[in-house]
């Protein structure tokens, strides 16, 4: 079986909630070897991996082998490889090697993540299955956390810090908006002189990933450990023969020194290199590793070294920027920082120091007085809930860019340094030759450092950039370095994809159309990557046309200078990877008529309309439409020669006499097809006269009022058409009151007056109003046979008859009574009250119960009894109610006799039940008021009940 090949170098590295805690391996997995290929497998997790539509984190991976017999040296890896889901990869290639793998998540979210890469390596011929089968082939593969920066355009410079860059001619920041040659001046800089940057010096404008944090002890300390003795004494220097065990390798001493805790565990000897460890930090399941404390006192020989050896390169200081920033055309503040703002928070102190949960107790920067004279760990200042800005972190999520440790970066004055040019993986100082100066000329430092004063921190100061670093092997305690590497500009490139038209290529003014995208944007050989599209017309952007397809709005064509001209559209693909326009589209749209209406809107009367005018700017085919459901034609069509007009006169006729708001078209064709078109309001009216009301001045409460009305006149109308008509009483509408002639019985209080007006309304809402009538109410009490008016008592706001009826029947049979008024049948009951008076219904009686009885205690025909002798047996009232009412009992319709006088009063109401009525019954053995029915030809009292 084969044997797991142990990782031995893991890197602990951290992002914005906690540390990121970059795990690879414990074990690289040998999948398989066959055909002279050995296939391998190795886990790969992280904590708070990012994606959004922005940009995204990546870990870059490459590998490192050796037997007993050899040093270290790089795995040269095929270019195939395929990551577990959720994952895409992208290979980086040098010189045609694919040296490295970045691993990414191909999908939008955040988190922890765990995955798993799978790759293959042509091993050297030399070697053998069974070497590998035998254990005697090791592999680590070393992973460095990165940051997606994404491609676009930036400002360099922020017009106020030391040497910050600037415009030539001007202390303005200088827009970076391509890859091309560039031209960029430095503010107050001692060189006065432009200098020219060349199209290979990398700008920050195209994609690139960085690495997240400046390297630590800890991923120094494993490239020194995977060098041999000689690669070692060229990076260090004979010195290191002559340290011993225990000795800290910067400071030479037995202590560290400015916190660098990397000392010599095994010491070099004649024939094999050092071994070397950093402090042993403890993590938070009891482990021990390396320091996490961001790496000091490297200089420019350690940067070139490790970025060959890691397959990367070094950033320029335009990349720097670029870091820092948001994209254009964001303003750049002066003097802001690398977290956007221009207010910073000094480090005082530190929580869980020398563990890999060290992190800021306050202060979002090491720098600017911090109360730390020495680097903290790499993503000190983020933990959970911080935002960038009170984390230190840039916009795209890289971290300590301002404060802890300067950075050395490629100088404008190393001109010819070509950003495509990484590392291949091999240890050579010399990689970038030709292209990087053998001096310090072409580097400097940007961001300053721990013991950095404030301005030095900020994102444009280029103080440090020229005469700080005296020599390639300069050394200082504030001084370290991060990484970056470009994607392979030779294989990496956006397909647009093609657009198409809707089959058409020549339109009319007014008249929209479609251009398809028939096929997606896509990157050759490389998923993930999210893909956005924006849509152009000549060069300019159509603000909102950002899907894969364009309809084009007709109203935007409306427009005078959209006539008789070819237009071009594209569709630009970009990603944070670069850009990609298809090839054009043209599309001509031919003017407008010049179709012209006076006046612009249109009166139509019952006796007069507005004579509307057209005329034609060209040739054409004019008709008047009502637009409508459907659209109908009114006039037309009239075929004009250019600049001849042509008129018309609407009717009422073609509103079918309906009154109200209306829309005409004027359309005008033209021969070729196109069409023009202006619409005209039309406001159809009519003259109305109202009619004359004539109405009786005074009337009785409770009569009926008739008010008689002359028919509205519509003045020029057809007599089929009417208006609808609507009364108000004291400028009230009367609800359900819509004839010609109005008549109310109810609702009119006694002495009072009322006005009264008739509304006539046509389609539109248009109206007149009649003449007003005023009509006054009397209180009018019906009057006895003897001239003298009946007494009348109120039960809450109904009025009654405080006296039985004794008028004559007009229908029916009545009988005379005495003097306590008459008695009568149901048929002259219902018929003998006075006008404006009726006979009660038994829910005008129950008033009496709700007034004087509430609580249904049963004394109410006490209550209604008259206070009188004729109530036999003390069965006299107590009359409070103000009823009155008496004993005159009741006619047997059989005999003719009056029964019960003395025992009983006995009352109609105006309601039946089944086929007999209601009855009241009043009695001189009972205290209440009784409800009960007979036959309808027996003879009772009757009260009245004033109508309302």
């Amino acid at each position: 079986m084969f044997r797991y090949l142990f990782l031995i170098l893991y890197f602990f590295l951290f992002f914005t909630a906690e540390a990121s805690n970059l795990r690879v391996g414990p074990t690289v997995n040998l999948l398989r070897v066959e055909n002279g290929v050995a296939f391998f497998r190795v886990p790969i997790s992280w904590n708070n991996s990012w994606r959004d539509s922005y940009n995204n984190d990546a870990v870059w991976i490459f590998f490192k082998w050796k037997t007993s017999r050899t040093d270290w040296e790089h795995v040269q890896l095929g270019r195939e490889a395929s990551a577990s889901s959720g994952f895409s990869v992208y290979p980086g290639q040098t010189d045609s090697e694919t040296v490295g793998f970045f691993i990414y998540r191909d999908q939008v979210g955040s988190g922890d993540v765990s995955a798993s890469l799978e790759i293959q390596w042509a091993y050297p011929s030399w070697l053998s299955e069974s070497m590998f089968r035998d254990g005697e082939v090791s592999v680590v593969a070393i992973g460095i956390e990165m940051v997606l920066v994404p491609f676009g355009s930036y400002s360099l410079g922020d017009g106020i810090s030391t040497e910050s860059f600037c415009r030539p001619g001007s202390s303005d920041p200088l827009l970076v908006a391509s890859e091309q040659s560039l031209s960029v001046a430095g503010l107050h800089s001692s060189v006065s002189s432009t200098v020219l940057l060349n199209q290979s010096y990398p700008k920050g404008y195209n994609g690139f990933y960085c690495m997240k944090y400046e390297l630590s002890q800890d991923q120094y300390t494993n490239f020194l450990n995977c060098l041999n003795r000689s690669d070692q004494l060229t990076l260090l220097g004979e010195r290191l023969s002559g340290l011993p065990r225990g000795t800290y390798l910067f400071g030479g001493g037995a202590s560290p020194s400015y916190r660098n805790t990397i000392y010599i565990k095994e010491p070099v000897s004649d024939t094999r290199g050092a071994v070397f460890a950093s402090g042993a930090f403890t993590t938070s399941d009891k482990m021990e590793v390396g320091s996490p404390v961001a790496a000091g006192y490297l200089n420019v020989t350690d940067l070139l070294a490790y970025c060959s050896w890691a397959g990367l390169r070094p950033l320029s200081e335009l990349e720097y920027e670029k870091l820092s920033r948001r994209s254009a055309p964001l303003n750049v503040l002066p003097g802001e920082y690398a977290w956007g703002s221009v207010t910073f928070n000094s480090l005082s102190g530190l929580i869980d120091a020398d563990s890999d949960r060290e992190r800021s107790a306050a202060g979002n920067v090491n720098g600017g007085s911090a109360s730390c004279s020495y680097p903290v760990r790499c993503g000190a200042f983020s933990t959970t809930n911080r935002t960038k800005e009170t984390s230190g972190s840039s916009f795209c999520g890289i971290m300590e860019l301002s404060g802890n440790l300067r950075e050395i970066c490629v100088s404008i004055h190393a001109s010819a340094f070509n950003g495509s040019r990484h590392g291949n993986g091999t240890f050579n100082v010399r990689h970038w030759e030709g292209q990087l100066p053998v001096s310090s000329d072409g580097f400097g430092c940007r961001g300053g450092g721990y013991s950095s004063p404030s301005d030095r921190m900020r994102v444009s100061d280029r103080g440090e950039m020229s005469g700080f670093l005296a020599s390639l092997d300069q050394r200082d305690p504030a001084t370290g370095f991060r990484c970056a590497r470009m994607f392979d500009v030779s294989s990496i490139h956006i397909e647009p994809g093609t657009i198409a038209g809707d089959g058409k290529q020549k339109y009319c003014s007014g008249e929209g159309f479609t251009v398809s995208g028939q096929e997606e944007a896509y990157i050759p050989g490389l998923g993930g990557v999210g893909i956005y599209y924006q849509w152009y017309q000549d060069g300019g952007a159509i603000t909102g046309a950002k899907s894969r397809n364009l309809a084009f709005p007709a109203g935007l064509s409306n427009a005078p200078e959209y006539a008789d001209k070819t237009y071009r559209f594209t569709r630009k693909a970009f990603c944070s990877l670069g850009e990609a326009e298809t090839s054009p589209i043209e599309i001509t749209i031919y003017g407008k008529l010049g179709l012209v209406v006076n006046p612009q809107a249109a009166t139509v009367g019952s006796v007069s309309a507005t004579e509307l005018t057209a005329v034609l700017g060209h040739a054409g085919e004019i008709s008047w439409w009502l637009l409508g459901e459907p659209d109908k034609l009114l006039a037309g069509p009239v075929n004009l020669q250019r600049e001849e007009s042509t008129a018309y006169s609407p009717s009422y006729f073609d509103f079918g006499y309906r009154t109200g708001t209306y829309e005409l078209l004027c359309r005008a064709v033209h021969p070729a097809g196109c069409r023009d078109s202006v619409f005209i309001p039309a406001q159809v009216r009519v003259n109305i006269n109202a009619g004359h009301l004539t109405a009786v001045s005074t009337i009785c409460m409770g009569e009926t009022l008739t008010i008689s009305g002359t028919d509205a006149v519509l003045q020029g109308m057809p007599s089929s058409v009417k208006p609808r008509y609507s009364w108000y009483q004291d400028n009230c509408i009367i609800s359900g009151k819509n004839g010609r002639d109005l008549a109310i019985a109810s609702g009119l209080r006694g002495g009072k007056d009322y006005r009264f007006f008739r509304r006539a309304t046509v389609d539109d809402g248009s109206y007149s109003d009649s003449d007003t009538v005023l009509v006054h109410i009397e209180r009018c009490l019906p009057l006895r046979s003897d001239g003298n008016p009946y007494k009348t008592v109120f039960v809450d706001t109904c009025e009654w008859l405080a006296e039985n009826l004794e008028l004559s029947s007009l229908s029916g049979r009545s009988w005379e009574n005495g003097s306590n008024g008459r008695l009568y049948d149901w048929e002259a009951a219902s018929s003998s009250c006075p006008a404006g008076w009726r006979l009660p219904s038994i829910g005008d009686w129950a008033v009496w119960l709700k007034v004087y009885d509430p609580d249904n205690a049963g004394d109410l025909g006490r209550k209604m009894k008259a206070n009188s002798d004729e109530w036999q047996s003390g069965g006299r009232g107590t009359n409070e109610s103000g009823f009155n009412g008496f004993p005159e009992g009741y006619m047997r319709s059989a005999s003719s006799a009056i029964s019960d006088r003395g025992i009983k009063g006995c009352w109609w109401s105006s309601t039946q039940e089944g086929s007999n009525p209601t009855y009241y019954e009043l009695s001189n053995l009972s205290s209440a008021l009784s409800q009960k029915t007979i036959v309808r030809n027996n003879g009772l009292s009757v009260r009245c009940v004033r109508n309302e």
